[in-house]
């Protein structure tokens, strides 16, 4: 919800259809559909102090859409070979990501990636995942 308040307020399109609401200083609400099971106890929720996380969120965007200017130029942040503990996942990504990612470079701690045994977490730690 705090995305959509921050590009709200930066939308040419709508400064443009409503050139009288002044979008820099206005206090924008932010909610959500509540949809139980009986439509007659439908609500909308607003959230009343979203202001007070707006500029922590808009930071946060910033340094997303760095990350993926950085990762568009093949720099990523983190090297994808780094062994994680207890990842569930690891068996889904085959081959690993530096053999398919020619000519990329990743800024990570700079260790080099353990050696994947090629077993899943459950094999690993005998069935007790």
């Amino acid at each position: 919800l705090p995305l959509y308040a921050m590009l709200l307020r930066k939308d040419p399109f709508f400064a443009r259809k409503f050139p009288e609401l002044p979008l820099a200083d206005m206090k924008i609400q932010c909610g959500y559909f509540v949809l139980p099971r009986a439509v007659s106890e439908t609500q909308i929720s607003i959230w009343d102090d979203m202001d007070t996380i707006l500029a922590a969120a808009e930071g946060k965007v910033r340094e997303v859409a760095a990350g993926l200017r950085m990762m568009r130029e093949g720099v990523f942040p983190e090297d994808p070979d780094k062994k994680v503990q207890y990842d569930d996942f690891s068996v889904l990504f085959r081959p690993k990501p530096s053999q398919v990612l020619r000519g990329v470079s990743f800024q990570g701690s700079g260790s080099a990636a353990a050696e994947d045994d090629g077993t899943g977490p459950t094999e690993r730690n005998g069935g007790n995942e």
